[in-house]
């Protein structure tokens, strides 16, 4: 039996209660988002014309010598953001993250410097990495940019971070963010992957204007990772995200304890841990100074394998019946029944919301096998 907080996820009509529905632009909206457009290229021009010490966007890329990484395989960087006070304790967990990077030849990009409001922080450093990367050729581009906040610590040094991108097929070639959800369904915006693609421009571009297209819309204390949702759910934008189990590369940090174990990727300390979030950063990179060794386990000697396959096998078998059912919707046309119209909306859903959830895709598939063998809604008279 499906629980029924995922019957209301697979319902034809569902948003998440979290997010605002989507809108209808305006045009004053329209102009609101068109004016945000010309003022981030302005900004990007500006960095690329007039690159003074006051007007650059503060990055600091980590390249290291001597171990590029693969050329038959993904180009990943990776990117953060530590500014403001210091602090001696993220500074250290920024340390780890740094060696990991050196370990598997990963460019790292770190922001020194607050470019405007906290909510615009994050987008924006992420918007001018997507575009410096775009100016290069493509055969010297980065094809992905993992991003992890501050408050994050690697705990595992010897994973790789292909292993947790789709497989290199043109099945899942649309795919362009990798992001995880939280317990309950919030976006978790403190550590995803991005594609390198005109598709994440859009993408970033769209999340910064969130606030000045509906005033009225409420993001919360993560505004970043709300505005990120809102426009995920919108048609344009959600075909190209997948959600991801959370527990690859989202281990979390309670008070009542760790939710994953050793060998896996990384630790996430939430802003729900207020004031007790230093102890357990101090904790952590302790711990890690005192057993490195046993919670750094290669890859072999982790879950992850089987994980990651039977993960995409599960979303290719769901993809598969998917596309069985809307060529067999477009066959049928008049004679669709609108039993299946909602099986397939089920399924899509279950596709883009659960993919991780083997009761709820295995439910929706077999809803739309059922429609397909139903007999039509109406028959077309063959007389003449």
């Amino acid at each position: 039996m499906i629980s029924p907080q995922y019957e209301k996820v697979l319902s034809p009509t569902y948003r998440p209660a979290i997010l605002p529905k989507t809108f209808p632009l305006t045009r004053r909206q329209t102009r609101a988002l068109l004016f945000t457009f010309i003022v981030l290229v302005c900004l990007i021009l500006g960095l690329r014309i007039y690159p003074t010490h006051e007007f650059r966007l503060p990055s600091v890329p980590l390249r290291v010598p001597g171990r590029a990484q693969p050329r038959d395989g993904p180009r990943i960087a990776k990117a953060t953001m530590l500014y403001g006070q210091p602090n001696e304790l993220y500074e250290l967990a920024l340390k780890i993250h740094e060696r990991h990077s050196k370990q598997h030849g990963y460019e790292m990009h770190v922001l020194r410097r607050g470019i405007t409001g906290g909510y615009w922080n994050k987008l924006a450093f992420l918007l001018k990495l997507v575009i410096q990367e775009l100016e290069k050729p493509e055969s010297e581009r980065t094809d992905w940019i993992m991003y992890t906040d501050a408050s994050t610590i690697l705990l595992n040094s010897l994973l790789p971070l292909h292993i947790f991108l789709p497989p290199p097929s043109p099945e899942f070639a649309h795919l362009h963010f990798l992001a995880s959800r939280s317990p309950t369904g919030a976006l978790n915006a403190d550590a995803f992957f991005l594609h390198i693609d005109p598709w994440t421009i859009k993408f970033l571009i769209r999340a910064m204007a969130v606030p000045m297209i509906d005033q009225q819309a409420q993001l919360g204390h993560a505004m970043d990772a709300t505005a990120m949702a809102v426009v995920l759910n919108e048609t344009e934008f959600r075909g190209a995200a997948m959600y991801q189990p959370a527990g690859w590369y989202h281990g979390m940090q309670s008070r009542e304890g760790f939710s994953g174990h050793a060998g896996d990727l990384l630790v996430s300390l939430p802003a729900e841990l207020m004031g007790e979030r230093w102890r357990f950063l101090r904790e952590w990179v302790e711990r890690l100074k005192r057993e490195g060794a046993r919670w750094g386990v290669s890859l072999r000697g982790t879950n992850y394998p089987a994980l990651i396959v039977t993960f995409w096998e599960r979303v290719r078998r769901a993809r598969g019946v998917l596309r069985d059912a809307e060529e067999f919707a477009e066959r049928e046309r008049g004679d669709v029944r609108e039993e299946l119209k909602r099986a397939i909306g089920r399924l899509r859903d279950a596709i883009a919301w659960v993919p991780d959830r083997e009761d709820v895709l295995g439910e929706a598939e077999e809803a739309c096998r059922r429609e397909m063998k139903a007999p039509p809604a109406t028959r077309r008279d063959g007389a003449g």
